[in-house]
């Protein structure tokens, strides 16, 4: 399930939905379609948030960009083989971690 603020997959999935919808207007036409939308205070403000990542102006929560079906948000650490992030798998509809292997582990042969 995405973060706690967003407590539900419907509610996850409104967000996303309405996101995805405003990620094609611009000024006024996003502005009323946000004011229309009924998402609630909590909602709205991860659209905002997402909006403004989107367009380069800060970071974006939950998640900040997409890799196949996994939207992948914030590092959970680093260790010798690469990085841990926490994800939203949209097959699983719940949270996960990610491992993403450093570049020089997935250019040998013997790790792959």
């Amino acid at each position: 399930m995405p973060p706690e603020s967003l407590d539900g997959p419907a509610r996850w999935h409104s967000v996303r939905s309405i996101f995805e919808e405003l990620l094609g207007l611009t000024g006024v036409e996003r502005a009323e379609r946000l004011a229309a939308s009924g998402l609630d205070t909590a909602s709205r403000s991860a659209v905002e948030r997402m909006l403004a990542a989107d367009a380069g102006e800060g970071p974006a929560t939950p998640y900040s960009r997409r890799i196949g079906r996994y939207d992948v948000g914030q590092s959970l650490g680093r260790g010798g083989m690469g990085e841990v992030f926490l994800a939203y798998d949209s097959s699983l509809d719940r949270r996960v971690a990610l491992k993403l292997l450093d570049k020089r582990l997935t250019q040998d042969a013997r790790w792959l």
